[in-house]
């Protein structure tokens, strides 16, 4: 556990998705959205380890949140990581999938940090 001037992982992880989302996150939701029983859920969270890999890839699959982002608002790996990283896709797995290029920028919002979606309508 943390002291209490430290931020437990799961007041870290609801700030940010907070922040994300734009709206609240109950415990129950984030259980759910984490796809764990729950006393697994409370074992971590009661043991600050909910920040981990397997957490955050059902995070951004379930809330359509790009997982290289949030593992870097998360602070789990650092935003130069993440920009390494789309910078050698090309040359490790061929054309990126998204067809990004260049340097990784932070998203000015949530639809941005989710990316577009090929079948939406247009809004204008």
């Amino acid at each position: 556990m943390t002291n209490s001037t430290t931020p437990s992982q799961d007041e870290v992880l609801r700030a940010k998705l907070i922040g994300l989302l734009g709206r609240m996150i109950t415990v129950e939701e984030m259980r759910e959205k984490l796809e764990l029983p729950s006393s697994t859920y409370y074992d971590q969270r009661d043991h600050d380890r909910l920040l981990n890999l397997d957490n955050i890839k059902a995070l951004a699959r379930n809330l359509g949140i790009n997982p290289i982002y949030l593992l870097i608002e998360c602070e789990l790996i650092s935003a130069e990581a993440g920009e390494e990283f789309w910078s050698l896709w090309p040359q490790v797995r061929g054309p990126h999938p998204l067809g990004m290029t260049g340097v990784m920028r932070r998203p000015r919002n949530l639809r941005e940090a989710r990316g577009s979606r090929a079948d939406a309508p247009s809004l204008g």
